[in-house]
């Protein structure tokens, strides 16, 4: 009876003796070779990759009761192969590195043009329906050089009158408070008067044309250029533009194209909209802060004007901004000037960020203060007030597009994915609220 008990007993198996067994097979599977496992690498990494599988615990954590670890990575390794690849992606990244910095003014030049086609592109083709499209351009060009033209030289006349106003009385004014008492003798040791007669005589000569005619010319030489090489750019992508950015966006995918070509259109005409009726309160605060200054005596009334225009095309706050530079000229003449211009532009800010911004959305898109101020600071930093400009531009355009791809869903495609539909400047005359119609309509 105990015989037969002990052999029945022999046979019982415990938890503990089953983990025990099964560890005792899992190490004779892994110590004794396999005559059928695979014998190239890919098999090896299986092979061993199931082994992990079977020697890691189920438990928490990276290690099991029973003891069990993950295995170790393999040590990076440097092959003669792999070091040829890194030198030559570096070579590649230095090589486009390089050549982008070689290239970035005649980049620039084709981003110039491409934002003055864009905003110039409707107006000549409004103008071309009542004249020919070469007389449009011609016509279109001229205007814009004038306005420029006259600013400039309103802005230079008013900054040189004022360097030589500084140079006749600033220096004689700090030699009498330099032989005043009690601090004529810091300044006369700080040498402030031979400071500031060096400032009005450099202030002088940099607004003063005639002292280096031949540097003038050199820098108006290269301006005119520049200018003429954009120029030319601009004219070939009013009518060649439209084609190109059909092309491109065929290139994508059709699902693709048939969602981003209309919602491209779309933020085209609402970013237009925008840039349009923002220039126009740009231009009537600027205009607004040129009469202010005139009727109160403020000097350099253009280029507080300017300034002004420039400001406000900031939304919300502009005004505000506009205000600031001709209330610290003001001040020049006294309190009470200073004053009265931060209350007329508070009132007129109030008047602009209730009644004009939310219009000038509803007819649109919803562009606001910290997008507009992301763009222009970038931009301004990048290119000076060029790139101020070509931000707030491109910020506009690119904020429009997201949202038009937000709103739309897939569109119908027409030809933004196919070969036929709207003619070469089809989208550019969609600036208008009227669709670019099918060629062959």
């Amino acid at each position: 009876m105990g015989a037969h008990y002990e052999r029945s007993g022999a046979h019982r198996s415990t938890p503990a003796s089953s983990e025990c067994e099964g560890r005792a097979r899992r190490i004779a599977a892994i110590d004794e070779p396999d005559l059928n496992a695979p014998t190239d690498r890919a098999g090896s990494e299986h092979a061993a990759a199931a082994t992990t599988a079977t020697t890691t615990p189920t438990g928490s954590g990276a290690t099991g009761g029973s003891g069990a670890t993950a295995v170790a990575p393999r040590p990076l390794s440097v092959t003669p192969s792999s070091l040829f690849r890194a030198i030559v992606v570096i070579g590649v990244v230095t090589l486009v590195a390089v050549i982008g910095a070689r290239a970035a003014e005649p980049v620039m030049w084709f981003v110039e043009a491409a934002v003055v086609a864009g905003l110039a592109g409707p107006l000549v083709h409004r103008l071309a329906r009542h004249m020919p499209t070469w007389v449009a351009v011609l016509a279109l060009t001229g205007a814009a050089l004038a306005v420029v033209a006259a600013l400039g030289a309103a802005a230079f006349g008013e900054l040189h009158g004022e360097a030589e106003r500084f140079r006749d009385n600033v220096p004689s004014a700090v030699r009498q408070l330099q032989e005043d008492q009690p601090f004529g003798g810091l300044m006369a040791d700080l040498k402030v008067s031979q400071q500031i007669d060096r400032l009005a005589d450099d202030l002088s000569e940099r607004f003063d044309i005639g002292k280096d005619l031949p540097g003038v010319a050199t820098a108006l030489g290269g301006r005119v250029s520049t200018g003429f090489i954009i120029w030319i750019l601009s004219v070939m992508l009013v009518f060649a533009g439209p084609g190109m950015v059909r092309a491109t966006v065929r290139v994508l995918p059709e699902r693709t194209a048939s969602r981003v070509g209309p919602a491209l259109d779309a933020a085209y005409r609402d970013s237009l909209r925008y840039l349009g009726l923002t220039t126009v309160r740009a231009g009537a605060v600027g205009v607004g802060g040129f009469v202010a200054a005139s009727v109160l005596g403020i000097d350099m009334p253009v280029l507080l004007g300017t300034l002004a225009a420039i400001a406000a095309v900031t939304p919300y706050v502009g005004v505000l901004f506009a205000a600031l530079p001709l209330a610290l000229m003001a001040a020049l003449n006294g309190p009470a000037e200073s004053v009265a211009i931060v209350v007329a532009a508070v009132a007129a800010q109030t008047v602009d960020s209730v009644v004009v911004q939310p219009r000038i959305h509803s007819r649109s898109f919803t562009f606001g203060l910290f997008p507009t101020l992301v763009v222009t600071i970038v931009g301004f930093g990048l290119y000076g007030v060029t790139g101020l400009f070509l931000g707030l531009v491109a910020g506009t355009l690119v904020l429009a597009l997201l949202q038009r791809l937000d709103e739309d869903g897939p569109g119908a495609g027409g030809p933004w994915t196919s070969g036929t539909g709207a003619d070469a400047g089809a989208v550019l005359r969609a600036g208008s609220d009227e669709e670019p119609a099918p060629a062959g309509s």
